[in-house]
């Protein structure tokens, strides 16, 4: 019985670690499209503040 569990948990092991790795490609995906959003968004926001006290 002890040689079954320790199989199971190598087996569960890899799923996790297989799971981690999908998690992380997706993460740097999410964190890829933020980067450009927050790259996109604020500049022209700036450029409005700094229009409206010269107005």
């Amino acid at each position: 019985m002890g040689a079954t569990t320790e199989a199971k948990n190598k087996r569960t092991r890899k799923t996790e670690s297989s799971n981690n790795i999908t998690s992380d490609i997706t993460s740097k995906k999410n964190t890829s499209y933020a980067v450009i959003a927050t790259n996109a968004n604020p500049a022209p926001k700036r450029k409005k503040k700094n229009k409206k006290p010269t107005n």
